[in-house]
């Protein structure tokens, strides 16, 4: 296991630490694509002043950096300035326990849409990746209990699938995520 040791001399300094890639612990093997082993990774809020020590399952997204600090610094964003970066400060500070309504998440040409304990994966032929359960060309998983994304369980919730596939389909037909 690798560690890290990091030494701040302020409670007004704000150290950030993510990962690039998760440790597979229970997750699915294929870390380098769409599933959980190669998108769920730790990730370190410090900043004494302002963050409580704990643990946060809030959905959050590093690409979120860019709106969430700007908020922080008090700098106004125009609209096409990071147009894929939304505002979760609360998330980062630890005042908000939920994140994200959703994320995106993409591997070569698969989309993913996370959202709550849902992760829907659409269209996921990628080369080197194993084959979908039952040659389905999208997949459905419920992350509370399968975070291996073993059981595709696509053809029980079909309003689901409905509702996931299209939102992914408006931001894909270019919808602003702000």
């Amino acid at each position: 296991m690798n560690r890290i040791r990091v030494l701040t001399f302020s409670s007004i300094c704000l150290l950030v630490f993510g990962a690039t890639k998760a440790e597979n612990s229970g997750k699915n093997p294929n870390v380098v694509i769409i599933y959980e082993g190669g998108t769920r990774v730790p990730f370190i809020v410090r900043w004494p002043a302002k963050v409580k020590p704990g643990v946060s399952n809030a959905l959050v997204s590093q690409i979120d950096f860019t709106a969430s600090f700007a908020r922080l610094l008090n700098i106004k964003l125009a609209p096409t300035d990071a147009c894929d970066s939304r505002d979760i400060l609360d998330a980062f500070l630890g005042k908000d326990t939920i994140g994200l309504p959703y994320i995106v998440e993409e591997a070569g040409s698969a989309l993913a849409l996370r959202s709550g304990n849902w992760k829907y994966i659409e269209s996921p032929q990628i080369k080197n990746m194993k084959p979908l359960q039952g040659g389905n060309k999208a997949a459905l998983y419920n992350l509370a209990i399968d975070t291996a994304e073993t059981n595709n369980i696509i053809a029980g919730h079909p309003e689901k699938v409905a509702e996931m596939a299209k939102i992914l389909n408006e931001i894909r037909n270019g919808k602003s995520l702000r």
